[in-house]
């Protein structure tokens, strides 16, 4: 399992890093393989109730304008830990990370873990993971992209185009629902449908399958809990590729977001800005040097080229 490093740049700007680099192992087969659909045609009043969700719900992503919360990562691959709770059955998770998000119109946000655990066997409490190296940290001040690697002490700066800079990134990515989700951009690249469970209480959950090859590459589906206050998302669930629990292969990624602040009047006193300039070289770490990567373009990141 690689903690560190994530898949894709913008992935993790749209997710802000969460889901890591777990779908990576896809079978080839897969990959390019145009996606169908899932389940059948929902009905008019299910269409119905499904826009007024996310008309809802785009009306409060566009009132966002600086967002912070807490976030715990669940990494569930059955190839590394395939224990269930003999009582409930629920699937430990191989990996759990602990950390905090940012956000600050337009485009700008900060992802970074700051405490990880690792399954230690049946009726254990999780194992703290000590060592720093396998810390996650992005930036992004909506011009570039930079990702810290603390194995290899490098900082990695990924420069925007023109045309992704500033919320652009995040709405071309390949996952556009942490911020600035657009109804007509997601009914557009998913089969969606609403599948609030009858016991959940002031929430509404929707499964989203990806209609597009280039994205089916990265998720089967995505299935994101939205609470009733504020309209966002609480939870999202991420089925890797490879998911199949026929064979017994449960590759998901659920994350958790706790403590939001839409807005926050003290963000604007305190130092809430400064967590998006660019960052500078750690100081008291010898070997560490700044890496230029090539520019990111909207088609790599997930965004439907221009065919004009």
């Amino acid at each position: 399992m690689n903690f560190g490093g994530l898949k894709n740049q913008l992935f993790a700007v749209a997710l802000i890093a969460m889901c890591g680099s777990f779908g990576s192992r896809v079978n080839a087969q897969q990959q390019g393989t145009q996606p169908v659909r899932p389940f059948e045609q929902i009905s008019a009043d299910e269409q119905q109730h499904l826009v007024t969700v996310l008309d809802f719900w785009q009306e409060q992503s566009e009132g966002i304008s600086l967002y912070e919360c807490s976030f715990n990562r669940y990494v569930y691959d059955t190839a590394l830990t395939n224990y269930r709770d003999p009582k409930t059955q629920q699937l430990s998770a191989d990996s759990v990370a602990v950390g905090s998000i940012r956000y600050g119109k337009p485009g700008k946000a900060s992802y970074e873990t700051t405490s990880l655990y690792k399954f230690d066997g049946p009726g254990k409490e999780y194992k703290p993971v000590t060592d720093a190296k396998l810390r996650e940290k992005w930036v992004t001040d909506g011009a570039a992209v930079y990702e810290f690697d603390f194995q290899a002490k490098r900082l990695y700066e990924t420069k925007l185009p023109p045309d992704m800079r500033g919320d652009g990134a995040i709405t071309n990515s390949p996952i556009p629902f942490m911020f600035g989700a657009r109804k007509d951009q997601i009914l557009q690249r998913y089969w969606v449908r609403v599948i609030t469970p009858p016991g959940a209480k002031d929430e509404v959950w929707l499964e989203a399958w990806p209609k597009r090859a280039e994205d089916a590459q990265n998720y089967l589906k995505v299935e994101i809990i939205l609470s009733h206050e504020p309209f966002l998302p609480k939870a999202v669930h991420m089925y890797l590729p490879q998911y199949n629990p026929k064979k017994n292969n449960f590759s998901s990624v659920y994350i958790s977001f706790a403590d939001q602040k839409v807005n926050d009047r003290l963000a604007k006193i305190k130092d809430f800005w400064g967590a998006f300039v660019k960052p500078s070289l750690p100081k008291f770490e010898a070997g560490w040097k700044m890496v230029p990567r090539q520019q990111m373009n909207a088609t790599a990141a997930g965004a439907q080229p221009d065919r004009k």
